[in-house]
């Protein structure tokens, strides 16, 4: 059951994978056929649609926090798949505006349910079960990235035909939220099943000590053995207390000499990761490799494979070798392909 959980909460992944492959293979499609647009304004329209959602994600990273903390990091999931099943209804809508604004949406509960779902996990779940979760997520997420991708193989490759189902195709998330949702809703009793994280922020002084007391042995209750809740109990206050008593570092702390050096590097690996382009191929590889090869759809499903390949094999490494190999020899092999892929646009050019 606990494994259920875990996973449940992983599979948001689910909404990220989708919603950030989708576009790739049905942007075109809309855009000419069902918003009739054409020249400048299809272009427009081309990169709106990921530009809108790529916004949302960003104002996610300054809403997850506050608005868990506040409402809990269950509760809030547990809205915003309510939020991910009804805004399936504004994808439907015939109108460019819509369009965006649910991409826009999109954005913040995919953002949301990428960060906020491991967190949870991470204090809700022994390092034991959060671990394998944080994988499948990541299975979650590139699976459904190759879901998008098999829809052109599956139509035959045919705008047209995409352009026919496109109101089919941009409601499954919804289909699979409800699913998801339901089993949220009954596996942690519609938000009574809350996180120690949330729990700690929430319920502090003498006077909440004792619900403090109950609500924690209510969910470790569900996850460790009986003889074994009240010593995980009094062991999760011990260190929520000791932890109190220490400053907690600020956001200004971040560029003292305590802390420059972890997060300049922080900042540094995450700003390369955006800049080596991967995220541009999932967006655009489709009409990338159109042109360099006119076999887009048969390599937008490659990248589709080899990012549920890179999902297992770079978990193994993390649990073999560590993680600073595949910091170091990860970009490097990714250096390589992308020169190859250079390379074959020039060896086009010249043949």
């Amino acid at each position: 059951m606990n494994y259920l959980r875990a996973c449940i909460l992983a599979f948001g992944g689910y909404y990220f994978g989708y919603e950030v492959g989708i576009m790739n293979p049905m942007a075109t499609p809309l855009g000419k056929f069902v918003y009739k647009l054409e020249g400048s304004a299809l272009d427009s329209f081309l990169s709106n649609v990921n530009s809108f959602f790529t916004l949302g994600a960003l104002v996610a990273v300054g809403l997850a926090g506050p608005l868990s903390n506040t409402i809990g990091r269950v509760r809030w999931l547990i809205i915003l798949e309510v939020i991910a099943v009804g805004f399936g209804y504004v994808y439907t809508i015939e109108n460019t505006t819509a369009l965006y604004v649910a991409r826009a949406v999109s954005g913040v509960i995919a953002g949301s349910n990428g960060a906020l779902g491991l967190v949870t996990i991470s204090e809700m779940f022994p390092s034991v079960i959060a671990g394998f979760s944080g994988l499948f997520l990541y299975i979650v997420l590139t699976s459904f990235i190759l879901i998008t991708s098999l829809l052109r193989p599956i139509l035959k490759n045919d705008d047209e035909k995409l352009a026919d189902n496109w109101r089919l195709i941009m409601l499954i998330p919804s289909f699979v939220g409800a699913v998801r949702l339901t089993l949220l809703l009954l596996l942690f009793k519609f938000g009574a099943y809350e996180s120690p994280g949330y729990l700690f922020a929430n319920l502090r002084g003498e006077s909440k000590a004792v619900k403090l007391r109950k609500k924690l042995s209510e969910w470790f209750s569900n996850v460790y053995l009986q003889n074994c809740v009240d010593a995980k109990t009094d062991k999760a206050i011990e260190d929520f207390r000791e932890a109190q008593q220490k400053d907690e570092p600020t956001f200004v702390a971040l560029f003292t000499s305590t802390y420059r050096y972890r997060f300049a590097i922080c900042c540094f690996l995450n700003i390369m990761q955006q800049m080596s382009g991967i995220n541009f191929l999932i967006f655009f590889s489709t009409k990338i490799f159109d042109k360099i090869s006119g076999n887009g759809s048969l390599m937008t499903l490659v990248i589709a494979i080899s990012n549920i390949a890179g999902g297992v094999v770079g978990s193994f490494t993390v649990g073999k070798l560590g993680r600073k190999f595949n910091l170091v020899y990860g970009p490097f092999v990714q250096a390589v392909s992308f020169g190859i892929l250079s390379l074959g646009k020039v060896g086009k050019n010249l043949l």
